[in-house]
């Protein structure tokens, strides 16, 4: 990047990389790593990073908790990744014992 090109700042990017900043400091403080444990830690996410597994990482580990945040006040399933597991009143799939199910396509579903 150029010294001309400029960024355009994102205030809610600071706001939240300051907050993670600051439970990261509580969490730091309530784990008491020693300097192996923190420096053991850092090869271990740099390892990630270089997998490019961070992606992986971030789903698997925190998307769950922000669909939960957003959805908490909502009716319904809890949310999660794979969608909800269950809903009452769901009519039941009937087939013959032993033979592969086929789930027929929509006419308005896109494929």
């Amino acid at each position: 990047m150029s010294e001309k090109t400029a960024v355009k700042k994102n205030e809610r990017v600071e706001e939240v990389f300051n907050l993670f900043i600051k439970h990261m400091k509580e969490f730091l403080k309530e784990a008491k790593l020693d300097h192996q444990e923190y420096t053991n830690f850092v090869h271990w996410a740099d390892r990630l990073g270089k997998k490019g597994e961070i992606p992986l990482y971030a789903d698997v580990f925190l998307e769950t908790h922000v669909l939960q945040a957003m959805y908490t006040n909502m009716p319904g399933t809890q949310p999660s990744l794979l969608g909800p597991y269950f809903v009452e009143g769901s009519p039941q799939l009937e087939r013959e014992p032993g033979q592969p199910f086929v789930l027929t396509q929509r006419p308005d579903e896109p494929g």
